[in-house]
């Protein structure tokens, strides 16, 4: 904690708001390929690149009914989606081609 004052303080900063409810920091790695679902987070979130490229999709919170984002707090994949966005595909040239169609 004393390595990292900027997010362990007693105090709100940028990175660490509202300490007294915190519980600590989730740091994630990833390799080429690795796909995450489609989900929500309460918190704020952080990206560092270190090295390579990562596309993200983001979307407001009033998209989440059109993602089938799981609202239930008892669903084993509660703030999850379903859908698989590692595998969409472009529709063709009229418009008229269906997602994940390759």
């Amino acid at each position: 904690a004393a390595d990292l004052p900027s997010f362990s303080g007693e105090t709100s900063t940028f990175f660490s708001f509202e300490p007294e409810k915190g519980g600590g920091i989730q740091c994630r790695f990833s390799q080429r390929g690795v796909t995450s679902a489609a989900h929500y987070d309460g918190g704020r979130n952080m990206v560092a690149m270190v090295h390579g490229a990562k596309r993200y999709l983001l979307s407001p919170p009033v998209a989440c009914p059109y993602l089938s984002v799981h609202t239930n707090r008892t669903h084993p994949s509660y703030r999850h989606s379903p859908l698989n966005l590692g595998r969409l595909g472009l529709p063709d040239g009229d418009g008229a081609g269906a997602v994940g169609e390759e």
